[in-house]
């Protein structure tokens, strides 16, 4: 493991802490929001590892196909490029074949209620695609 990658999980680990301390202390189920830094993440390697994880095809992931599989994966893509490469909404709407940078919007909005409500699939795709992206 690499030397930020230990730092990284040594800040989750207090934060988790200070989380169930608070959480123990109030009574009150707390979340902390934290963003973790990723460097150089491509769009190839991005791509590759949302498809892997969602199991997905890039020409379903940029169709018109509604089918819930396919809309998952159509959001994490767009969460992640817009949360760890900062893309901009326009560019990332174009990426996924919507044209419409409020679809983006709309999609990352989706995955952070989604992990916030706890939903298992969404969250089971987060945190496979955050593990693949921290160990690659």
């Amino acid at each position: 493991m690499s030397k930020e990658k230990e730092v990284v999980t040594k800040i989750h680990g207090i934060l988790d802490s200070c989380r169930k301390q608070i959480e123990k202390e109030i009574g009150v189920e707390v979340t902390i929001n934290y963003k973790l830094k990723f460097h150089h993440l491509s769009t190839y390697e991005l791509r590759e590892i949302v498809l892997s994880v969602c199991n997905v095809t890039w020409a379903e992931l940029t169709s018109k196909v509604r089918k819930s599989e396919i809309i998952i994966a159509r959001q994490l893509y767009s969460f992640f490029a817009r949360t760890v490469q900062k893309k901009s909404l326009r560019v990332i709407s174009d990426e996924v074949g919507n044209g419409d940078h409020t679809s983006v919007m709309h999609s990352v909005k989706i995955i952070r209620d989604m992990i916030d409500s706890k939903n298992e699939l969404y969250i089971q795709y987060f945190t496979e695609i955050e593990s693949r992206i921290n160990n690659r």
